[in-house]
């Protein structure tokens, strides 16, 4: 139910995100970094994702979208795996 410029918001967020990730990988890749320093640099991206989206679309709908992606129980589940 989000307007046609919170939609493409959105979606340049998360062509930024992507664009990060991808990013990381070339440089393990080339070498830049190692598999053991990728997680930092993930989490970076992750947060940077996630401040712009609560900027966007505020608390409340960023938690249902959260919410969203991991079904209850589902969470607790991967994690055990």
């Amino acid at each position: 139910n989000w307007s046609k410029d919170i939609q493409n918001s959105m979606m340049d967020i998360m062509t930024d995100y992507v664009h990060g990730r991808v990013e990381v990988h070339v440089l393990l890749k080339n070498g830049t970094i190692n598999r053991d320093g990728v997680r930092p640099y993930f989490q970076q991206i992750a947060k940077e994702r996630n401040e712009a989206i609560l900027d966007l679309v505020g608390a409340d709908d960023f938690s249902e979208m959260e919410e969203n992606l991991h079904p209850r129980g589902e969470k607790k589940k991967n994690k055990m795996e």
